[in-house]
């Protein structure tokens, strides 16, 4: 997770460490890249149920929680060598390095969904929590601020959303529509065909907005809650 080493998978305190395969800890990834090591996971869960596999007719989610580009801000050497040898600024390279870490291991869960003939029937979803820490090599222009700011810097970020289900003339387009995090969980269960009873209930804080995405219809979404002050006194901001 977030501030845990990338080789030694422990926290500030050295002799924390914490990677574990559900309640196994896992010794033998000391030392290793954590986002190399969360790849070949993936890539075996794919495998599972795929045509190499044993569950080719269960559905699957697959939520790839990545550290990267999180603090410590950590990178194999290869990633810099082979992306980032011609980035000025040593944060910037390792911001780099570490971005390409990530982007090489989605490529490679993508070619194993096809390979297994399952990515013609797979929802991929990209996106982020906050923005980026500039004081961390991240660049967040051209909007205002970073992360832990209410500025936009701090908490726009972009999606990217691929699907068969999508039609062909909403192929990279963007959607302009007001989207919040808390949407995804709604939006999926409608993209599953859930009855709408499910992602319809008066408990989620989300919208389902599948329909919306894949026809290019308005938000239904018209406000959201930007920031709760619950520390002094109780306050909130929405974005409209």
């Amino acid at each position: 997770g977030g501030a845990q080493g990338y080789f030694n998978h422990s926290g500030n305190n050295r002799w924390a460490y914490d990677f574990r395969d559900n309640d196994e800890v896992v010794w033998s990834a000391r030392g290793h890249y954590s986002t190399e090591l969360h790849t070949t996971r993936a890539q075996r869960i794919v495998r599972q149920h795929g045509s190499s596999g044993n569950d080719t007719n269960v559905p699957f989610f697959l939520y790839m929680s990545y550290q990267n580009a999180h603090a410590p801000f950590e990178a194999k050497q290869s990633y810099v060598d082979r992306y980032c040898s011609h980035v000025t600024g040593r944060k910037r390279r390792i911001h780099c390095a570490m971005v390409a870490a990530m982007d090489e291991s989605m490529a490679n869960i993508t070619s194993t969904l096809d390979e297994e003939g399952l990515l013609d029937n797979t929802i991929r979803i990209f996106l982020s929590d906050n923005g980026g820490p500039v004081n961390g090599g991240a660049y967040n222009w051209p909007l205002r601020g970073k992360k832990a700011t209410l500025w936009e810097g701090g908490t726009r970020s972009f999606t990217i959303l691929n699907s068969p289900q999508i039609p062909s003339r909403l192929h990279g387009q963007t959607y302009s529509g007001l989207v919040h995090a808390v949407d995804w969980h709604p939006t999926l269960l409608q993209a599953a065909g859930a009855p709408a009873s499910m992602y319809n209930a008066e408990h989620f804080d989300g919208k389902a907005m599948w329909t919306q995405l894949t026809h290019g219809h308005s938000s239904p979404r018209t406000e959201f809650i930007y920031n709760i002050n619950a520390r002094n006194r109780p306050s909130s901001r929405p974005y409209d």
